[in-house]
């Protein structure tokens, strides 16, 4: 797993909290994030409620996971004292990784799921049209909604800690001036290969039930 962003022991703070939020009643002694002043699936549910990152804010959880992600040193420093000063972005991982329904643990990235060819002959789960538009957006409320839709239409199983990696690395990536950036290591230049990857293979028991399908003229959020 070629992580950019997240150091081992903050993958290890951000599974657990995932795991955290799967569990009824919040209990469960070997889980830190659990517990009577813990988390569990009812933040899960509250979550998955919120329409904009500034819903998320107002949260427990989401703030907790914040807080933990920025402990610790991660393997770009200099990332981390961005958004140790601007931790906005940060919230929509929470807002994002609420509506996974398993953590494929797989090393694949959300836009591999989302793409072409799962069998062939078939649409892709999630169209050309609506992921062209999900790359070319840059403002965070819009990106975080056109995320949790594409993990809708993925089926919602995806490897939360790439997929976390990968959301850090757009929120900072739109911040750094274009000169400095190597356009083919960009997380969308990323997405965009995955997406159209000639080797889409998953086992049956991951195929998405249906596939999304657009009508002419239809208006994509």
């Amino acid at each position: 797993m070629n992580l950019r962003y997240l150091s081992e022991d903050r993958v290890e703070a951000l599974k657990l909290w995932f795991d955290a939020l799967q569990l009824r009643g919040g209990l469960e002694e070997k889980n830190p994030w659990t517990g009577s002043r813990g988390i569990g699936h009812d933040d899960r549910v509250q979550l998955r409620r919120a329409r904009s990152v500034e819903d998320l804010e107002r949260g427990l959880a989401a703030n907790m996971l914040v807080t933990h992600l920025l402990r610790g040193d991660w393997k770009n420093n200099l990332a981390k004292r961005w958004f140790e000063a601007n931790p906005l972005p940060l919230l929509m991982i929470a807002g994002v990784l609420a509506t996974v329904r398993e953590d494929t643990e797989d090393g694949k990235s959300l836009a591999w799921r989302a793409g072409r060819a799962f069998a062939e002959g078939n649409r892709a789960p999630m169209s050309e049209i609506r992921f062209r538009r999900l790359l070319e957006e840059q403002r965070l409320e819009s990106f975080f909604l056109l995320v949790r839709r594409a993990v809708e239409l993925a089926g919602g199983n995806v490897d939360v800690t790439v997929l976390a990696d990968d959301l850090i690395a757009w929120a900072y990536e739109q911040e750094l001036p274009a000169s400095s950036q190597a356009p083919a290591q960009s997380m969308c230049f990323r997405w965009a290969q995955d997406y159209y990857a000639p080797d889409h293979k998953l086992n049956s028991g991951d195929l998405p039930v249906a596939t999304e399908k657009i009508a002419e003229g239809e208006m994509v959020p």
